[in-house]
């Protein structure tokens, strides 16, 4: 593929290939979809002999022994490759979903931590003077807050009896607030309906 997209990417031989009735450039002056254009590769060379089909490649510019072999491969079967064009690029699009999905918090925030600093860096100025001190050092917080979680879950994990206690009493000093909170917005509507 690497060898056929540096082809199609050298003048010459989409020039060539447009003389011999292969577009590779709509209307518009866009790249057409590269099934389609080795499709159309694969109609122009259907009934020639293996060295025709070699003397036609180098006709359209193709002199490179390995372009003009991936040329070759690309258009035998176009049926296929557009399958493997259509696979490869729905696995892109399932493979950022999973990695979307698989992101945990800490992830996130340390994306939106860049996506703020390169918005920092591209607008530059004061913006940039201000914002990347302050996101310098609300990095360093997270960071920290970040390693002190990674190491509270170890501990748990590994059952250090301190940091379980302490899990169990913030625990229940949680739930403990909640239940104030409702047991007094109860208490506060019970005392406004009388």
């Amino acid at each position: 593929m690497q060898n056929a997209f540096t082809a199609l990417g050298k003048s010459d031989i989409t020039k060539g290939l447009s003389k011999a009735g292969i577009k590779i450039f709509d209307k518009n002056g866009m790249m057409r979809d590269v099934g389609l254009i080795f499709t159309d590769l694969n109609k122009k060379m259907a009934n020639m002999s293996d060295k025709k089909k070699s003397n036609f490649l180098e006709k359209v510019g193709l002199k490179d022994a390995q372009a003009k072999n991936a040329f070759s491969v690309l258009s035998s079967d176009p049926a296929k490759l557009q399958e493997a064009l259509k696979a490869t690029a729905n696995a892109q699009g399932e493979t950022d979903k999973a990695f979307e999905n698989a992101q945990n918090p800490m992830m996130r925030i340390t994306k939106m931590w860049s996506d703020i600093q390169a918005i920092a860096i591209a607008t530059g100025g004061v913006l940039g003077v201000v914002l990347v001190p302050v996101l310098g050092v609300l990095s360093t917080v997270l960071s920290g807050v970040a390693d002190s979680v990674g190491w509270l879950s170890q501990q748990i994990q590994e059952g250090n009896p301190w940091i379980v206690g302490l899990a169990v009493v913030v625990g229940a000093l949680t739930v403990a607030y909640y239940a104030n909170s409702v047991a007094s917005g109860v208490a506060e509507t019970w005392t406004k309906e009388k």
